[in-house]
C-alpha cells in the first residue's frame, strides 16, 4: 500500500516541513509496521498545459491552449470527447498526451479527461497541485492487524501519538448524516428509496447506504487526480475519484452505483448463483462461483 506524508498531514495540526522523512520512517518502522520504501516526488509542471478538445477528425484530435494561446493537434485516443480537457506534454518541440506514469504513477495508460474552471485554464490550475511529497510504501503484511491504518487518517491518527502533535477533529472532514438502522432488511423510504434486503448475513455484517437524488457529472479533478497517481490509484472521474478518495482517506471501502439501474429499486448483498455473471469497471467478464459474495440491483450482480 502506498501512501501520500502530505496527505496524512492533512488530518494533522502541523507542519510536515518540521519533521525529518527520516524520523518519520524510524518511528514507524519501530512502532507500526514495516516501510518497505520512500520515494521523494516533485511535480515539474512546466512541460504540460491543459488544451480543450474542438474538433475530432478522423484519426486526429485538435485541442484550444489557452496558455500557450494556440491549438494543437494531436492523435486520436479512444476515449477522446469534444468539450472535455486533458493534459499534454511538450516532448522536444511537439506536444503528446501526457501519461499516467509522468505524474509518477507505476501504471501504464493516458490520464483521463480532467475537470478545471475556465478560469483557470490558462496555467492557473497549477496553483492546484502540491509541489513536492514523500510517498511511503507499507508492508501490507505489517498491517493485517490492524484495519485502522488502511488509509490516510489511519495513518495520521498513529502520527499524532508517535510525534505528539495534535489529530484534526473528524467533524473536518466528514459530514455527520441522520442513520436509520435495520436487523436484516430495509424498506425504502422517500428519503431513501431504496429496499436493501441483506441475503449474507453471516458474510456481509453490515450494508450502509445513501441516496444522493441528484449530482453534476464531471472528468476527474485535477489536485485529486495529482493525490492519485503517486500512490497508483487511477483517476477515472469525479463520482468514482470521490467514492475512491474516501477510501483512501478514511480507509471506509465505497462504492458509487447508478440508481436508474436499479429496476426493482432494491440493493441485495447475496452469494452468487452458479455460473452467473459479471462485468467489471475494466471491462473483465467474471464467472461467479456460489462462495462469491456479491451486490445484486435485487435480480443480477452489479458488484
Amino acid at each position: 500500500m502506498k501512501l501520500s506524508l502530505r496527505w496524512i498531514f492533512d488530518h494533522l495540526k502541523a507542519d510536515p516541513k518540521k519533521y525529518s522523512i527520516e524520523k518519520i520512517v524510524e518511528l514507524l518502522n519501530a512502532k507500526t509496521c514495516e516501510i518497505e520504501d520512500v520515494q521523494e516526488i516533485s511535480f515539474d509542471l512546466k512541460p504540460f498545459v491543459l488544451g480543450c478538445v474542438t474538433k475530432v477528425s478522423g484519426d486526429s484530435v485538435t485541442l484550444e491552449c489557452p496558455e500557450l494561446k494556440q491549438s494543437v493537434t494531436l492523435s486520436k485516443r479512444d476515449d477522446v470527447q469534444k468539450g472535455s480537457c486533458y493534459l499534454i506534454k511538450k516532448n522536444g518541440k511537439n506536444y503528446e498526451w501526457a501519461q499516467l506514469t509522468d505524474w509518477f504513477s507505476t501504471k501504464e495508460g493516458l490520464l483521463p479527461a480532467l475537470y478545471c474552471d475556465k478560469k483557470d485554464l490558462a496555467g492557473g490550475w497549477k496553483k492546484q497541485i502540491i509541489p513536492s511529497d514523500y510517498i511511503l510504501e507499507v508492508d501490507n503484511k505489517s498491517i493485517t492487524n490492524r484495519p485502522d491504518l488502511w488509509g490516510h487518517r489511519g495513518f495520521a491518527r498513529e502520527l499524532s501519538v508517535l510525534l505528539n502533535v495534535p489529530l484534526r477533529d473528524e467533524k473536518e472532514f466528514f459530514a455527520q448524516l441522520p442513520i436509520k438502522t435495520a436487523d436484516k432488511n430495509y424498506t425504502a423510504t422517500k428519503e431513501m428509496p431504496f429496499t436493501i434486503k441483506n441475503s449474507a448475513p453471516k458474510a456481509c455484517k453490515r450494508f450502509s447506504a445513501f441516496h444522493v437524488k441528484s449530482i453534476e457529472h464531471r472528468p476527474s479533478v485535477l489536485w485529486m487526480a495529482a493525490r492519485f497517481t503517486p500512490i497508483d490509484a487511477r483517476p477515472i472521474d469525479l463520482i468514482v475519484d470521490a467514492t475512491n478518495y474516501a477510501m483512501l482517506d478514511s480507509g471506509q471501502p465505497i462504492h458509487a452505483f447508478d440508481a436508474n439501474l436499479f429496476a426493482k429499486k432494491t440493493i441485495e448483498p447475496r452469494f452468487a448463483k452458479k455460473g452467473e455473471k459479471l462485468t467489471l469497471l475494466d471491462d473483465t467478464n467474471l464467472t461467479l462461483t456460489p462462495d462469491d459474495l456479491v451486490v445484486t440491483d435485487g435480480s443480477k450482480p452489479v458488484a
